[in-house]
């Protein structure tokens, strides 16, 4: 059943995203400039869209339990796509390892309006890169359509206070042995159900919604914390972490991923299976240092880190970091502890 639903997230139907009352960004440090709609029409379905969403629990494929979905949908740039939204939808229990991460766009079309669904290029891995900027996202990089690849558009309609849509016709499919597929939304300003369906080749219903079942979310309060530094440096918490918070002079120990903006990733210690332990504050680049303050074992957190706090003008080469780059790091708590009492030299005597 989950996988179905994630098949579903894919084509079209569950919308992911994140802002959160408000879809339109504020300005960003890194100057990236926040989005306008085009018109009133499709700013009534995007502000609608925007927020985060949450599922009933939903029986996983393997038998073992069900959990809910939580999506964020939040408008954002890209170049010849106006009207964009990204889309974020991961398992409850893992924020931070979304199993969908798309682009949703409303637009005009004849005299009405229309929601078409985008998969991400995950080339050189802008996904990875990208986690977690649905709940923040003024710090999403402008996206452009060549990232983009478009799979299905759904029919808008006004319904009541929201909108009921539908694909203007089967979609071919291959997914889980049906050969095409329908897909149906219903969206007020608090609630978001999908129908979707896809066919075997008689006719039958190889996976989805039975006539009249469907995969319902609530909007809700977003469960991600925001923390953002005087200096420019913005921390994500994607999973809250336990006990007391990283002390000064304490020892850390962390798994880390690093990203540019276009997804390269310069430098993981998850790539080498061995953690990195380090004293804070320690001899590391300055966002770093701003970064992990009030770190606690278990946290999941993305730490996004200007270039002035970074490497600067010069970058790292070593690293592949070319001058005035933003760095994204994906950081996971392993351990902190004490740092062990350094012993002092005993007294010479004068000797």
């Amino acid at each position: 059943m989950l996988r179905t639903l994630m098949s579903r997230v894919a084509c079209l139907t569950l919308l992911v995203g994140a802002s959160h009352a408000n879809a339109l960004q504020p300005p960003s440090s890194d100057g990236i400039v926040a989005p306008a709609w085009s018109s009133s029409e499709t700013r009534a379905v995007g502000e609608m869209l925007a927020g985060v969403w949450k599922s009933g629990s939903v029986a996983q494929s393997d038998g073992q339990g069900s959990i809910a979905i939580v999506m964020a949908i939040a408008h954002i740039n890209v170049d010849g796509v106006p009207d964009a939204l990204y889309v974020e939808a991961a398992r409850e229990d893992a924020l931070w390892q979304p199993y969908r991460q798309a682009v949703f766009q409303v637009y005009t079309y004849k005299s009405g309006l229309r929601l078409r669904t985008y998969e991400i290029r995950n080339n050189p891995g802008i996904k990875n890169a990208i986690v977690g900027f649905a709940y923040a996202p003024e710090l999403m990089p402008t996206l452009t359509r060549d990232d983009l690849i478009a799979t299905l558009d759904l029919d808008l309609k006004k319904a009541g206070a929201g909108f009921h849509g539908q694909t203007p016709y089967p979609y071919p499919t291959g997914v889980g042995g049906a050969v095409e597929m329908t897909s149906r939304i219903e969206l007020t300003p608090t609630t978001l159900a999908s129908i979707d369906q896809g066919l075997a080749a008689d006719g039958s219903i190889a996976w989805g919604s039975s006539e009249g079942d469907k995969y319902e979310f609530t909007k809700i309060q977003s469960p991600v914390t925001i923390t953002r530094t005087p200096e420019g440096v913005v921390m994500v918490t994607l999973a809250k972490g336990e006990g007391e918070p990283l002390a000064d002079g304490q020892l850390a120990t962390a798994h880390y991923t690093g990203y540019l903006d276009d997804g390269f990733s310069f430098d993981s210690s998850r790539k080498r299976a061995q953690p990195m332990t380090f004293r804070w504050p320690g001899q590391m680049i300055p966002g770093w240092n701003l970064g992990v303050a009030g770190l606690k074992k278990g946290e999941r957190r993305r730490v996004i880190i200007p270039s002035d706090l970074g490497y600067g003008p010069n970058g790292n080469p070593q690293a592949r970091i070319p001058g005035n780059a933003r760095l994204t790091f994906d950081i996971e708590c392993v351990l902190l502890q004490d740092a062990p009492v350094q012993s002092q030299p005993s007294p010479s005597g004068g000797h």
